[in-house]
């Protein structure tokens, strides 16, 4: 299940896991922008709010657990847009 989100650091809509740890989906954020560096930056801001709020950490401590556990791969790069998705072990979070 994936929920469409519009209003999270940036304009453009993107897609991100429902949350739910038995679901068959690790928890995923995405980025999309022309700069394929941006776009890693907006995944990993998202995957740190995401972490952040479901464990009950700070931003600084999803920030640690995302750099030492984060998978960030790249999703597009034919078209204008870049797109990266950031995943994370369920069992982490």
């Amino acid at each position: 299940n994936l929920h469409l989100l519009t209003q999270t650091f940036s304009q453009a809509p993107h897609a991100s896991g429902t949350g739910q740890i038995n679901g068959a989906w690790p928890p995923h954020t995405m980025g999309m922008h022309p700069d394929l560096d941006v776009s890693v930056e907006i995944a990993l801001r998202r995957m740190i709010t995401l972490v952040s709020n479901r464990v009950g950490i700070s931003r600084a401590e999803a920030y640690m657990l995302c750099a030492l556990a984060g998978d960030l791969r790249i999703t597009q790069t034919v078209n204008r847009e870049k797109g990266v998705h950031m995943m994370i072990r369920k069992a982490l979070v």
